[in-house]
């Protein structure tokens, strides 16, 4: 237990350094020294590469942690389907030309492309640690991750290119990991697996290409439609409540598991879980809301007065994505894989489909608008489905 309760730890910790890091004090500090527009078109890049290179690199790794053959520990066929990606990644990232065009320069693409191909390298090869148990390895190679944007954002200052930070840290965790994840050792072996492993990557890349979708669409549909400033100040608006939300459904990863455990679970249990939440999350709008106003006056003084009209929407819209997608989890945790799969594809097409038309129609608030039906809509279908089908329900799962 005690070992438990330190891995837990460390993996928080893991996951948080570098988003405090990046989000809460070296994204703020280059704000003040560039542009609103050129703030939007920052996000904006990170999101591209992001949706390409994080997505691949994260459904590889995934793969191999819950691939139940000796390909786990042996590494045979992934590091030929790792090749492919880096291949597929490397096309998408070219992409890049025509989605940007002349909004960036030659430097940024030549970025885009080196700083793809580490992130997704990068994603994949700490499987190893994540197979081993080696939570140390996994805080390691973040705080090299922290330690390059510190000397990434320093370079920026002398040089004046945000790309430094992103680059500089990616580097310093390619190193690490590149040393002590020995997948770079591993036999370029393709077995008598290779067909079955491949389907069984592509089944976890599916879901992984709809969730960052979701994730990241945001940035990708605002800037085409309505400029890279509209896409900083629906960032500025939303960011500190997406980064207070974003440390929810790892706490709700353990209740689920305390309730799939649970001998007696009902749905009397499940339907008390799901109000008890939303009444958690209502509760906390306040709070998040009021503590907004303050952050994104301290940290983007630029962009603060643009984006405070906007934030109590974008709070409430955060609240509802969180609630939709901690009610997603449920129907992972208790429901078969594809229901998990329809729904986020209808919530990502409704999403888009309506963030889109509102966002012409009466731009940032139309966009917010968009979001917030989308959200209100998915959460709806979500109770009024685990309500029909309460006969369907896998207590044991």
């Amino acid at each position: 237990m005690r070992k438990f309760i330190r891995d837990a730890f460390l993996n928080i910790l893991a996951f948080g350094l570098p988003l405090i890091t990046i989000q809460i004090i070296i994204l703020p500090l280059i704000a003040k020294k560039i542009s609103v527009g050129d703030h939007g078109l920052l996000l904006s890049v990170i999101a591209f590469i992001n949706l390409s290179a994080v997505t691949l690199g994260n459904s590889l790794n995934n793969a191999r942690l819950i691939d139940k053959t000796k390909n786990r520990l042996s590494g045979n066929n992934y590091k030929r389907i790792l090749i492919y990606f880096l291949f597929i990644n490397l096309i998408m990232l070219s992409m890049s030309f025509i989605f940007f065009g002349s909004r960036i320069d030659y430097i940024t693409y030549i970025f885009i492309v080196i700083y793809g191909s580490l992130m997704l390298y990068i994603s994949y090869s700490t499987v190893k640690f994540r197979i081993n148990l080696n939570y140390k390895n996994i805080i390691a190679s973040n705080v090299f991750l922290v330690i390059g944007y510190i000397i990434g954002y320093f370079m920026f200052r002398s040089f004046e290119r945000w790309e430094l930070v992103y680059f500089t840290g990616s580097i310093f965790m390619f190193l690490y990991v590149f040393k002590n994840s020995k997948i770079n050792e591993e036999n370029n072996i393709v077995d008598q697996d290779f067909k079955t492993t491949s389907k069984h990557v592509l089944t976890i890349l599916l879901s992984a290409v709809i969730i960052s979708s979701i994730t990241y669409a945001d940035k990708l549909i605002v800037l085409p439609l309505l400029g890279e400033e509209a896409v900083a100040i629906i960032y500025v608006a939303s960011f500190f409540a997406k980064l207070v939300t974003s440390f929810i459904p790892p706490i709700n990863g353990v209740l689920l598991s305390y309730l799939s455990a649970s001998s007696n679970l009902s749905l009397n249990k499940i339907y008390k879980y799901i109000w008890y939440l939303l009444i958690l999350l209502i509760m906390a709008y306040l709070p998040i809301y009021l503590s907004s106003i303050i952050f994104t006056k301290y940290l983007y003084s630029s962009t603060y007065q643009l984006s405070l009209s906007y934030i109590p929407f974008s709070v409430a819209a955060s609240l509802l994505l969180i609630y939709g997608l901690l009610l997603n989890t449920i129907i992972l945790k208790f429901f078969k894989s594809k229901h998990y799969l329809i729904f986020n594809l209808m919530y990502l097409i409704t999403y888009i489909g309506l963030s889109s038309v509102l966002s012409l129609k009466l731009g940032i608030y139309g966009y917010i608008l968009g979001t917030l039906i989308s959200s209100a809509i998915k959460v709806i279908s979500l109770i009024v489905f685990i309500t029909i089908k309460k006969g369907d329900i896998n207590y044991g799962k």
